[in-house]
């Protein structure tokens, strides 16, 4: 029986907002289906352990390590501890499909990179390391190296359907500990349960924003059952009173919802609330229906600018009128709308900034129940902006080979050459946004989640 350790690697705490409630989703889904196919796990989450601590307890002979670009400083730190402990070492997470072959070509500490879904790759590599077999030569999601040169292998998506509902008492995980950490870290206001959880029941989004960062370029749903019995078990299980399902984009597809509503209704509901993430192109008064019929009390959207020729530059098709019906017919019907915006998209000017703060001032004072967020964007590796960041030569030989990055030289960067805000650009957002944070009475946030 192989023994496998799963690490969230730690954001330093001024990049990000850490919300230490947050479970790490993304390896429960992977820890749970390799547990259930005979293997250990153990999960180590830097948004609760310092750095030391992870590297004292790496021990297992295979250690798979998620990251995202702002916890990619940690990263060879982490990953140099396990192969001193003697691991397989296997890297994952959000940047890891787009930056796979810098990460190999970049540290040799790195066996392989598991790209897309994570869950059945992390099995296959445990029943080859157990069986002592080679554990990337036939494994689906991997980039690894061979005879020096870097091999990738076929891509295949889990269904997930098939991942059972992710165990929240493996090892590692002191479900209480996350419980009790929503009331003294939680940022996002409309949220108001007392023993709140976080839950994901959806992958991927069929659009494509410029901005966004997601490795799911599809859409791919768990069956309403499977969702409404994840749900049961944290309340039942937990005492959960309300789940954030920070899933993609939760209303997507109205069948599903009606179906989950359908059930919903059969069973006699549940004694929770949600919050979920919805493209505001997907908000239409039936789907207000649906989600006000299966407890859905608070609505994250992303609005993102408030000039319609930004919006479209960046993908995001929307007009400012419609904007501004979807948000109100939502807190007509009592739910709350969390907005979030961001400053410096792809053809970003001082009068589209302006537009952007009108507009949130707008639906906060026209409704009553928005809240507004803020944040400056950061090219993501595997988005469409750093696609174009990139046709640069200047930036290519900047940033396309390496996995660590400057992250205020690189938005700098981004800001100078793809937005039109003067060459102070970076300082003038800034002070956009904390004039508006004050007026808003918010927190600083920043876009990496």
């Amino acid at each position: 029986m192989t023994a496998i350790q799963l690490i969230k690697a730690p954001s330093p705490d001024d990049m990000v907002i850490q919300d230490r409630w947050y479970l790490p989703i993304e390896l429960l889904w992977v820890g749970t289906h390799v547990q259930q196919h005979g293997h250990d796990v153990e999960v180590l989450d830097g948004q609760l352990l310092s750095m030391n601590e992870i590297e004292k307890r790496i021990c297992a002979p295979v250690v798979g390590v998620s990251f995202q670009i702002y916890s990619a400083c940690h990263l060879d730190s982490i990953v140099a501890a396990a192969k001193k402990a003697g691991s397989l070492v296997i890297v994952g997470g959000q940047a890891a499909t787009p930056l796979a072959n810098q990460l190999l070509q970049g540290n040799e500490d790195i066996d392989a990179v598991v790209c897309y879904d994570g869950e059945e790759a992390l099995r296959l590599i445990s029943d080859a390391v157990e069986g002592s077999r080679n554990p990337f030569a036939d494994t689906p999601n991997v980039v690894y190296r061979q005879n020096g040169r870097i091999v990738t292998n076929r891509v295949e998506n889990v269904p997930v359907s098939s991942v059972p509902i992710p165990d929240r008492r493996l090892a590692g995980i002191d479900m209480e500990r996350y419980i009790k950490n929503f009331t003294t870290t939680n940022t996002f206001l409309g949220f108001d349960g007392t023993r709140a959880t976080n839950a994901h029941t959806k992958k991927g989004c069929p659009r494509r924003c410029s901005f966004c960062g997601r490795t799911d370029k599809t859409y791919r749903a768990r069956m309403p059952q499977q969702a409404f019995d994840e749900y049961r078990h944290l309340a039942e299980e937990f005492g959960v009173d309300y789940i954030f399902d920070h899933s993609d984009t939760w209303a997507v597809s109205r069948p599903w919802l009606q179906e989950f509503r359908a059930l919903y209704e059969r069973e006699g509901g549940l004694p929770l609330r949600l919050s979920v993430f919805a493209d505001l192109r997907d908000v239409t008064s039936p789907t207000i229906a649906d989600m006000r019929a299966v407890g859905v009390d608070t609505v994250e959207v992303g609005i993102e600018s408030g000039d319609e020729g930004v919006l479209t530059e960046n993908r995001k098709f929307m007009h400012r009128d419609d904007i501004i019906t979807r948000v109100t017919a939502l807190t007509n019907a009592g739910i709350k709308v969390e907005a979030s915006y961001v400053l410096g998209i792809l053809g970003e000017t001082r009068d589209s900034v302006r537009e952007t703060l009108d507009l949130s001032r707008d639906l906060r004072d026209r409704t009553g129940r928005v809240r507004n967020y803020f944040n400056i964007i950061f090219p993501l590796p595997g988005t469409l902006i750093w696609e174009r960041l990139l046709q640069d030569p200047e930036m290519k030989e900047k940033y396309g080979g390496d996995y660590v990055f400057d992250i205020e030289q690189l938005r700098k960067d981004y800001l100078v050459r793809h937005c039109d805000l003067g060459f102070d650009a970076y300082d003038f957002l800034m002070e956009e946004r904390k004039n508006i944070l004050v007026e808003n009475g918010l927190l600083v946030m920043d876009y990496a989640r």
